[in-house]
């Protein structure tokens, strides 16, 4: 039986046991819900450009919303491990020892996942990702960026920066510079690198709260200031050389 029609049963832990399958339903009114309408696209349009046969496994991925859309728009083998979701497409699995075998996957999913985990744990997590994608392999990750534009004025005015989220959700936010040579130390080679979303301040607020309102102001600081080391979000593309 194909991979998208498969049932089993599903076991959930942690967010998903307060919360319920929360993901399958995000409101246009959630503050981040621009990004991740274009974060989404990315990759989509990055993975379309390449075969649907491809093996591609989506590390952090909650109930599976995005893998069960990729498989929905004809990718044939995609795979998710989530830490506190288990189900017909999601293997209960922690990023610090995937259940997976050594050079496994085509493609790896790191979406908004690595500053999740603690600082000092960061290069094992990257080390483990490396090993179950196949040698020439691509990784995408999402990275939020603790040295985005507003975080700098807040520096240099207060003294402290503006994260990405509280400390005990996000231990491992850093600036994006540091993950770039993160990446780089655990064996991956940069080829392709996207910033999301400068901060602009005021205007970014204004979006945040507003995000329905004024997804064309997202869109339109994108296009003003597409500066990578000044966006709240990176996506960065890599390759594993073996």
């Amino acid at each position: 039986m194909p991979a998208a029609t498969q049932m089993t049963k599903k076991t959930v832990a942690g967010e998903y046991e307060r919360r319920g399958d929360y993901h399958k339903q995000l409101s246009p009114d959630w503050s981040y819900y621009p990004l991740y309408l274009s974060k989404k696209k990315f990759v989509i349009d990055y993975l379309s450009k390449g075969s649907r046969d491809r093996s591609i496994l989506d590390i952090g991925c909650g109930e599976g919303v995005f893998v069960r859309e990729l498989l929905d728009i004809g990718f044939l083998h995609v795979r998710g491990v989530d830490t506190n979701y288990s189900s017909d497409i999601v293997s209960k699995g922690d990023v610090l020892s995937l259940p997976f075998d050594n050079g496994q996957f085509d493609v790896v999913l790191l979406l908004d996942v690595i500053e999740h985990v603690s600082v000092e744990l960061q290069p094992q997590a990257l080390k483990e990702v490396f090993r179950v994608i196949k040698d020439e392999g691509t990784l995408i990750a999402s990275i939020p960026n603790l040295s985005h534009l507003a975080s700098r004025i807040r520096f240099l005015l207060k003294g402290n920066f503006v994260r990405t989220s509280s400390v005990n959700k996000h231990p491992g936010d850093r600036p994006i510079k540091e993950s770039l040579s993160l990446l780089k130390e655990a064996g991956f080679h940069v080829q392709e690198r996207k910033g999301f979303f400068p901060t602009i301040p005021i205007l970014y607020k204004l979006v945040q709260k507003y995000p329905a309102r004024f997804m064309w102001l997202y869109t339109l600081s994108n296009l003003l200031l597409p500066f990578r080391d000044l966006c709240f979000l990176n996506i960065i593309v890599c390759r594993k050389k073996g």
